[in-house]
């Protein structure tokens, strides 16, 4: 079920009430991920290595884990993550498994990307949704959610 946050929560008790574990993933994102990264105009795919800054402030990809001009957007900018049929990936490339796919939003362009494992998909979902309820009001998915919509 999506929740906000509730009457008498923080931001933070909400997102722990849906995501025990959204600590621990946005650690994991701290670290990095390697996704592909879909250019929707075109559909091209490119092996991206996806992490966000040690203080959560930065969502960053490159092309390689240590890259030193990776291009950077401030989570405080983002305002929502979609996952599967609803992220843009899958009419952009209709080869691509709408399960694994997700597209991250701010204000004025979306960031595409396909996961290669449930696992994967599922703790950068969750994670970049946590992060963006730290500074947006956006419907949280639970993993049971998340999982709910695996065909």
């Amino acid at each position: 079920t999506a929740s906000g946050s509730g009457a008498g929560f923080s931001v933070q008790q909400s997102i722990e009430r849906v995501d025990p574990k959204w600590r621990l993933r946005v650690e994991a994102l701290q670290h990095g991920c390697a996704l592909t990264k879909v250019t929707l105009s075109d559909g091209a795919k490119q092996h991206k290595w996806l992490r966000v800054s040690s203080d959560s402030a930065t969502l960053k990809y490159s092309n390689k884990p240590n890259d030193i001009n990776p291009t950077t957007v401030r989570v405080k900018e983002l305002v929502n993550v979609l996952h599967g049929s609803q992220s843009n990936v899958p009419s952009a490339l209709p080869g691509a498994q709408p399960w694994l796919c997700f597209s991250v939003f701010d204000d004025k362009k979306s960031y595409d990307f396909i996961a290669p494992s449930d696992d994967l998909l599922i703790n950068t979902v969750l994670a970049i949704q946590a992060l963006i309820a730290q500074h947006h009001p956006i419907a949280l998915l639970s993993e049971h959610d998340l999982l709910a919509r695996k065909p």
